[in-house]
């Protein structure tokens, strides 16, 4: 009920051409304070301006009758981040499947390539943290 409420509102966006419900709501760990992490991929011919994130937020929280929304935009962020998007978050909406599986085969690919290098940084990280 919640998705297709904020799924009508995206749709109006005709420069979202995929997005994400991420975090504990799509992992199922949420309590009554979690947010509602939304995620975003623009189309590259869309440049959104420093307050996109946030208007689409309020949009979303007034018209899906929801709160705590916080929507991210997902085009250049960390690959981290994407990965974790993508393991763990439910597909709210697809407007372009091709564009959308070349992201996720993209995330996915690179994602695998530096995990060594992650795993390796996170230990020496650590260790220092000691």
């Amino acid at each position: 009920m919640m998705m297709e409420r904020i799924e009508k509102v995206l749709e109006k966006h005709g420069e979202i051409l995929f997005a994400y419900l991420y975090g504990s709501r799509a992992r199922g760990d949420y309590n009554e304070r979690s947010d509602i992490d939304v995620g975003v991929y623009l189309s590259r011919d869309f440049k959104p301006d420093v307050f996109y994130e946030a208007r689409l937020s309020e949009e979303i929280e007034r018209e899906a009758k929801v709160k705590n929304v916080e929507v991210v935009v997902l085009n250049n962020k960390p690959i981290r981040f994407l990965n974790q998007v993508l393991r763990y978050g439910k597909l709210i909406l697809s407007r372009d499947e091709k564009e959308r599986v070349k992201f996720e085969t993209f995330i996915t690919k690179t994602y695998i390539d530096m995990k060594p290098y992650f795993l390796e940084y996170d230990k020496l990280r650590f260790k220092n943290d000691r």
